[in-house]
């Protein structure tokens, strides 16, 4: 992680010695990267478990009203999420199918990390909305 951060402070260095001591620029750097580590492994566990929870369903042969149940519901998912803007639909494919955090997502995006939060929560916000109104 260190030398990740030294890396990175080389390739894109946004330190202003107007604004604090280079030390403490690197260890809120340091800090930053190791909660996102965090985060990160926390969202790889969670899916893990969600898949070795799901596992026994995958094995088994679903209903033909289970299927026509989880067709509908895939359906009105893909539905929804056509209805968000690409840069919400973007966030969410790389935080939720890739697994990427949202430091990451900002990132490769090229995009401020305010800017990412608000477009994830407002997408994920409007995906519940319409699915409520959907499904509910």
């Amino acid at each position: 992680m260190t030398q990740e951060v030294f890396l990175s402070f080389w390739q894109d260095p946004k330190f202003d010695s107007k604004r604090g001591a280079l030390s403490s620029y690197l260890s809120m750097m340091s800090r930053s990267r190791a909660i996102n580590k965090l985060h990160s492994r926390g969202s790889r566990q969670r899916a893990a478990e969600r898949f070795q929870n799901m596992t026994p369903m995958l094995f088994s042969t679903p209903t033909p009203l289970e299927e026509a149940s989880q067709q509908e519901q895939a359906q009105a998912m893909q539905q929804a999420f056509s209805q968000l803007t690409k840069a919400q639909q973007q966030i969410l494919t790389l935080n939720y199918y890739e697994g990427l955090s949202q430091s990451q997502i900002a990132q490769r995006l090229n995009m401020p990390l305010g800017t990412v939060k608000t477009h994830a929560r407002q997408g994920i916000l409007k995906l519940r909305q319409l699915l409520q109104d959907q499904l509910g």
